[in-house]
């Protein structure tokens, strides 16, 4: 389903429902490969029934920043981004009532990537220890019932892409990268009660995945990524858990194209019936919409 009009400039990263109905997404505008030396700016797009989208008008304290992702809470939506130029510069945190409004919570040491919330609404967000080397970070999580203080997750070159509450805790995924050659070494599912200590989960459907989001809504756990096939190359791939040992891969609606197609995000809707992919087709948004099973 690609998007038309205004609506189909930039890039979605995170869509969340709003508490009245409706949706919010946040992204950025796009720029291909050789025109990415600089961030640009924060976008975001509103629906009703999550298929007809428009976008809409930011305000200045937003324009000068990346939104990475957007959550739902009890009174609204928060995202998580930093501040736009060659380098992310530093996290920050933003809640709005409806999406349209952004207000400025926090600045954050490390570089987040991902946002949750639980239903108290503390905020848990998942990235990169250092919010200026994005090249050699490591994983790390921070928690606004503990003022954001960032936990690092790993010892080698990695990320926390996705992080989602789940049951009474969250779940967070990750990728670990060799050092050296930049090749895949394998990625991480971890849980936590509480957003501060987390325990490690190694499915052994995810070793050759580069897992990009995860999601969680009854009782149903989905995450998107790009999985390292035989010959060595990465295709897009959604996969779905119950148990959150065996991960199957999930069909989508019409087909994800390797070296066209980025998979950027995914989410579950509150009774885990139906399932939402978005990301870009040849550097204009797309977004199916499927049954979980």
């Amino acid at each position: 389903m690609p998007l038309r009009g205004k609506a189909a400039e930039g890039m979605m990263e995170g869509v969340a429902a709003l508490p009245g109905g409706g949706y919010i997404a946040v992204g950025r505008d796009f720029k291909p490969p050789s025109e990415r030396a600089e961030l640009s700016r924060a976008m975001a797009w509103h629906s009703q029934d999550g298929t007809k989208w428009k976008r809409v008008s930011m305000d200045k304290s937003v324009r000068s920043a990346l939104m990475w992702d957007v959550t739902a809470t009890p009174d609204g939506v928060a995202a998580a981004g930093c501040l736009a130029g060659y380098h992310c510069g530093s996290g920050r945190v933003w809640t709005s009532a409806d999406g349209q409004a952004w207000d400025l919570v926090d600045d954050i040491a490390m570089a987040p990537y991902a946002i949750a919330a639980d239903t108290e609404g503390n905020l848990v967000v998942g990235g990169e220890d250092d919010a200026y080397d994005l090249v050699n970070g490591q994983a790390a999580v921070a928690a606004s019932t503990d003022d954001w203080t960032a936990r690092v997750l790993a010892s080698a070159e990695s990320n926390v892409s996705g992080v989602t509450a789940y049951e009474d805790g969250f779940l967070a995924v990750g990728t670990l990268w060799d050092r050296n050659d930049q090749s895949l070494r394998g990625s991480a599912l971890l849980r936590s009660d509480d957003g501060l200590d987390w325990e490690l989960l190694q499915p052994e459907d995810l070793g050759q995945t580069a897992v990009g989001d995860i999601s969680a809504a009854g009782g149903l756990v989905a995450l998107v990524g790009m999985e390292k096939t035989k010959k060595d190359r990465f295709v897009p791939v959604v996969r779905w858990s119950r148990d959150l040992e065996v991960f199957e891969v999930m069909e989508l609606p019409t087909e994800a194209k390797p070296n066209q197609t980025d998979l950027a995000g995914v989410r579950i809707t509150d009774d885990g019936a139906r399932v939402i992919v978005f990301g870009t087709e040849r550097g204009r948004p797309i977004i199916w919409l499927s049954s979980a099973e």
